[in-house]
């Protein structure tokens, strides 16, 4: 990410936040072959947002409002991206089960270093939503976990794709849920199993 924002700025809410936000937003030049996220597939309005919530930016909060299929879930991975090395915990909010397994699922789509981590953790299922023996060959891709492989793989135990896939989202719940995996300060190795 380009160094634009200044500190101390203004911060939200202050009267100046407003133009110095757009000349922030201007000098990264998002949407152009030298925005920060080239190469990610995401419109303008999607650069906009996860430019605004970043650990550089005085932006703490944002509310983003944006119609039914504009790409609210990649914006949400991107930000969450952001704060990847940020130690603390981050919570994603979703108001059913279906919402949250469509998450994880875009999350198994886009390339993210949180889908990074889970590769590193379980590169088997990595190997399966990537479509590839090996995910590495495909780690900078888009993936669609509907592939050849989980095909076969449905095929091969005599299950529907479906299953396949919710096996695949539960797997990558678990990995980043991380709940009992580090002890000792040692991250341990991480099972499947259904709630």
């Amino acid at each position: 990410m380009p160094k634009v924002w200044k500190t101390p700025g203004p911060r939200p809410g202050e009267e100046a936040f407003a133009s110095y936000a757009s000349n922030c937003l201007a000098k990264a030049a998002l949407g152009s072959s030298k925005s920060p996220f080239v190469g990610l597939k995401m419109r303008l309005h999607q650069e906009s947002a996860a430019f605004l919530l970043h650990p550089d930016s005085p932006t703490k909060r944002l509310l983003v409002d944006h119609a039914t299929g504009t790409g609210k879930t990649l914006i949400m991975l991107r930000m969450l991206d952001n704060y990847f090395d940020d130690p603390r915990p981050k919570v994603a909010i979703f108001p059913k089960d279906a919402v949250c397994d469509n998450f994880y699922q875009e999350l198994l789509k886009w390339p993210t270093r949180w889908r990074h981590y889970f590769c590193f953790l379980k590169p088997s299922e990595a190997s399966l939503a990537s479509g590839a023996k090996d995910w590495r060959r495909k780690k900078h891709d888009v993936w669609d976990i509907n592939n050849e492989r989980s095909r076969s793989e449905a095929k091969s135990r005599g299950v529907r794709l479906e299953k396949i896939v919710s096996e695949l989202t539960e797997s990558i719940r678990q990995a980043l849920e991380m709940k009992n995996a580090i002890h000792g300060g040692k991250v341990q190795t991480l099972t499947v199993s259904t709630c």
